[in-house]
C-alpha cells in the first residue's frame, strides 16, 4: 500500500507501551515514509515508495527488534474508479539482548543465588545478537466511488519473510515461518457530514493466528476538502482462538493532520496479570499535497 492515500507525501509515526503494569512490558515505536511518484522513464506510470523503522524493547533482558526498511508498489488504474497495485519490500531486522540482569533456576543452591553457577544455556551462541534480512510482498485493490464522495474501500492480502529467514539465538537451522496478512478497510459516506468505517486485518503465521475487527463513525465539523476537520470514534477487537482485547480509539483529523489514540482492554486470561489494562498507542499521520500541473496525468484515483 505503498502511496496509497489522498495527497503525494506522508509521514507516520506510532507509540506504543503495552502492559505497563508487568514486569514484560513491551515498548515499540515505528516512523514511516512514503509518496508517490511518476517518473518519465517509466512513461508516467505510477508508483508509490516508502522507507520505514520499527524499535521494540521488552522485559529484564531488553530483549530487542529493531527493523529498517523500503519498498516500493506499482500502481495501475484500471478505470476511473478503480486501481490496482503490487508491492515489494526489503528490511533489514536486529535483534539481541542484554542477560546481565537475567537469573535462572539453576544458578540458586537451595538456599541462595550463586552467579558463578552455570545457567544451563550453553546452546546459545557467543554472541546474543542477530541480523537477517526480510522479504515481503502485497497486492491490493483500491476502490474509489468518485472523485467528489469519500467513500473508498482497499482489500489485499501481504506475505512476509518469504525468504525463511533464520532467527534463532540457538546453533541450528530453525527460520521464521511465511506470514500472510489479509486486509480490508473500507468508509462508506452515508451524508455531507457523516462516515462510516469498518476494518478488518487477519495474520496467519504457521500455527498461529491473529484477527482484529473494527468499526468507527466518523463527524465532519468541516467537510470541506481543502481544510477538513473531523473527529472520529470507534471500537475494534482482537481475538486469537478466543477474544483477547477490546480497543476503543479516537481520531482528530484536521487539514493535513491526523492525530489517533487507542487503548488496549484486555479480556483473555492474561488480565488477571494486566488487570485488563493492556496498552496506550498514539498516532501521528501528516500528509502534503502539492500544486498539480493541468496536463500532470498522474493517479487521481485517491
Amino acid at each position: 500500500m505503498s502511496g496509497i492515500f489522498h495527497g503525494d507525501e506522508r509521514i507516520a509515526l506510532n507509540y506504543r507501551n503495552q502492559w505497563a503494569n508487568v514486569p514484560v512490558d513491551y515498548l515499540t515505536f515505528a516512523a514511516a515514509y512514503d509518496r508517490r511518484i511518476s517518473p518519465k522513464f517509466l512513461n508516467n506510470k505510477t508508483i508509490g515508495i516508502s522507507g520505514y523503522f520499527l524499535y521494540d524493547r521488552a522485559g529484564d533482558s531488553s530483549l530487542y527488534n529493531s527493523k529498517i526498511g523500503i519498498s516500493g508498489a506499482y500502481i495501475h488504474k484500471l478505470n476511473k474508479k478503480n486501481a490496482l497495485s503490487g508491492g515489494l519490500g526489503l528490511a533489514l531486522t536486529l535483534r539481541g539482548f542484554d542477560d546481565a540482569n537475567l537469573r535462572y533456576n539453576s544458578q540458586f543452591n537451595g538456599e541462595l543465588y550463586n552467579p558463578d553457577l552455570d545457567p544451563g544455556e550453553a546452546n546459545f551462541q557467543k554472541e546474543n545478537n542477530l541480523a537477517y534480512a526480510d522479504l515481503s510482498a502485497g497486492i491490493n485493490w483500491h476502490h474509489k466511488k468518485s472523485k467528489s464522495t469519500r467513500g473508498k474501500l482497499d482489500l489485499g492480502v501481504g506475505i512476509f519473510h518469504f525468504n525463511l529467514p533464520k532467527d534463532t539465538y540457538y546453533d541450528n537451522s530453525e527460520r521464521l515461518d511465511p506470514r500472510f496478512s489479509l486486509y480490508i478497510d473500507g468508509v462508506q459516506q452515508l451524508s455531507r457530514k457523516f462516515d462510516l468505517l469498518g476494518r478488518g486485518l487477519i495474520n496467519l503465521k504457521g500455527k498461529e493466528s491473529e484477527a482484529i475487527v473494527g468499526v468507527a463513525a466518523r463527524f465532519y465539523i468541516e467537510p470541506s476538502r481543502a481544510k477538513p476537520l473531523a473527529i472520529q470514534l470507534g471500537i475494534s477487537h482482537r481475538l486469537f482462538k478466543e477474544g483477547d482485547a477490546w480497543i476503543p480509539n479516537a481520531e482528530l483529523l484536521y487539514k493535513a493532520w491526523t492525530v489517533g489514540f487507542s487503548y488496549d482492554v484486555n479480556v483473555s486470561d492474561f488480565s488477571t496479570a494486566t488487570n485488563r489494562r493492556g496498552g496506550p498507542e498514539l498516532a501521528l499521520i501528516y500528509r502534503m499535497a502539492k500544486a498539480k500541473q493541468l496536463e500532470n496525468k498522474n493517479c487521481k484515483i485517491f
